[in-house]
This record gives C-alpha cells, sequence and structure tokens, in this order.
C-alpha cells in the first residue's frame, strides 16, 4: 500500500496521506485518544518544504485518533471476545503518551511517521509548535488550475480508476468488521 501510494504521488504529482491503526492496545490500556496510535505514510519532502503545514497535518491526525482509532478499538475488543472469544483478559498500568509539540521525524530512510494521540480537545487548545496554515493555502477550483496541472488530475483519474477496486475492497472489508 505504502508503494502504491508514493507511486501515485510520483505519477500525479500530488501528496498521499495514508493513516493505519492497529485495533490491539498495550494490554491494560484504556481505548482513549492518549493511549494509542497511528502509524501514518506522508512523503518526507512534502513535510520538510511546507513546515506551515505541521500543525495542520497533527490536527488531521488526532482528529483521526479521536474519532476512527477509538471507535475501532473498542470494535476490534468487542468482535475478539465475542467472535473469536478471546479473553483479553490481560493486565498491565501502561502511561499515557507524552505531550506532542511538534511533527514526529519519519522512520529512518523511510516515509513513515508514528503519531502519539494526545488527550481530546488538545489539539484545539495550541499545544502544537506551529501555526496554522496560511490563508493562501486553499483548494482550487478546476477552472483556475493551470493545464498542465489538469493534465496531472486526469492522470490521477486514471491512476483512481486502476486501484480502486483494491481501495473498495478493503473500505467493503473495513465496514464488515466494524459493522456491530
Amino acid at each position: 500500500m505504502w508503494i502504491k501510494a508514493a507511486c501515485l504521488d510520483r505519477i500525479s504529482g500530488g501528496t498521499t496521506m495514508v493513516l493505519h491503526l492497529s485495533g490491539t492496545t498495550v494490554p491494560g490500556a484504556p481505548h482513549r485518544p492518549e493511549y494509542l496510535k497511528a502509524i501514518g505514510y506522508l512523503p518526507p519532502a512534502f513535510v520538510q518544504h511546507n513546515p506551515q503545514l505541521h500543525t495542520s497535518i497533527l490536527k488531521l491526525v488526532q482528529l483521526f485518533i479521536e474519532t476512527i482509532a477509538v471507535k475501532m478499538t473498542n470494535d476490534w475488543t468487542a468482535r475478539a471476545r465475542s467472535q473469536l472469544k478471546w479473553g483479553l483478559r490481560q493486565v498491565g498500568s501502561p502511561e499515557p503518551n507524552p505531550a506532542v509539540i511538534r511533527m514526529p521525524a519519519p522512520e529512518t530512510n523511510s516515509a513513515h511517521y508514528t503519531f502519539l494521540g494526545q488527550c481530546t480537545g488538545e489539539h484545539n487548545e495550541g499545544t502544537f509548535n506551529s501555526g496554522s496554515p496560511p490563508s493562501s493555502v486553499v483548494t482550487p477550483v478546476l477552472s483556475q488550475i493551470p493545464a498542465t496541472r489538469q493534465l496531472r488530475f486526469s492522470t490521477f483519474k486514471r491512476v483512481f480508476a486502476t486501484f480502486r477496486v483494491p481501495i473498495l475492497l478493503l473500505w467493503k472489508t473495513f465496514v464488515e468488521l466494524t459493522e456491530p
């Protein structure tokens, strides 16, 4: 999946962000954001060349952890107990994640980042060390995009059409696993 994301970025001249959560947690950890982490893919060059977007990236990841990750962890635990008959009785006393004030560094020679969840609401209180993205960062209307970029956009649509079936199969699997 990471390789396909990198290929898509190179073909389209775009940037892909992929977030992954393991449904399992450290034994004894409550299912709260400050005990969870997400593994992400982002092109390091994009992150390095756009420090003004670090806060936005951290907020997106935190929102993912607060909403999707907490629900997925709860769902996975319930399914593991009910359908797989796993006891999940391990005990432990894990510590919450340390406070995050800046964008994490990628793993060595990769585009993988480990994002640590924070207490709910902390990302809205200005704890991340970077300003908001400038007002010039807006989504342009297609008619405002130069012809060369429109060509890249049409290439993106063709690439998406190529990968659509695997993406839809992954989504279908995700929905089946998360349905009660």
